[in-house]
């Protein structure tokens, strides 16, 4: 299995589990009422930082600046699953789905555009042209050009 695929697979179950112990609570109340959405929150968010970490620390890219922002991105679900965490521990108010709703949401919007750009090159589009030359063939066609002008144009 690729890394990338593991990693999709990572955050997929997690969200798949999470999701499944949230409806679960609502049609067997007796049993799984304590799972809210704010643990189904912290349980994808837990997982996507972890997976992120794993991928951020095991990336073999030539960009640090990418493996940078892998690790700062899994930071990031670090906090957030901490707030959900904090929310669920210590506070019992009636309003329990406005901090779970505000960070799931924004836990889903990171993990999507995360999930959506995957780890694609921004420069990869103008290696796939036609009759595109990297640095290497430039080089050599300039040289030839100077030494073809040195010789008198033979």
């Amino acid at each position: 299995m690729k890394k990338g695929s593991m990693f999709k697979f990572i955050i997929l179950g997690a969200t798949l589990v999470a999701a499944v112990l949230f409806l679960l609570s609502l049609v067997l109340p007796d049993t799984f009422g304590f799972f809210t959405l704010g643990w189904a929150g912290f349980i994808v968010a837990l997982a996507g930082g972890l997976a992120c970490l794993v991928r951020g620390f095991a990336s073999k890219s030539p960009l640090p600046i990418a493996k940078k922002f892998v690790v700062y991105f899994a930071v990031a679900l670090f906090v957030l699953a901490g707030f959900l965490l904090i929310n669920e521990l210590a506070i019992n108010v009636e309003n329990e789905w406005i901090i779970p709703g505000i960070v799931v949401v924004v836990i889903a919007a990171l993990l999507l555009g995360f999930l959506a750009t995957g780890g694609k090159k921004w420069d990869t589009a103008d290696n796939k042209k036609a009759g595109y030359e990297n640095y290497e063939q430039r080089k050599a066609e300039r040289d030839r050009e100077e030494a073809k002008k040195r010789n008198g144009g033979q």
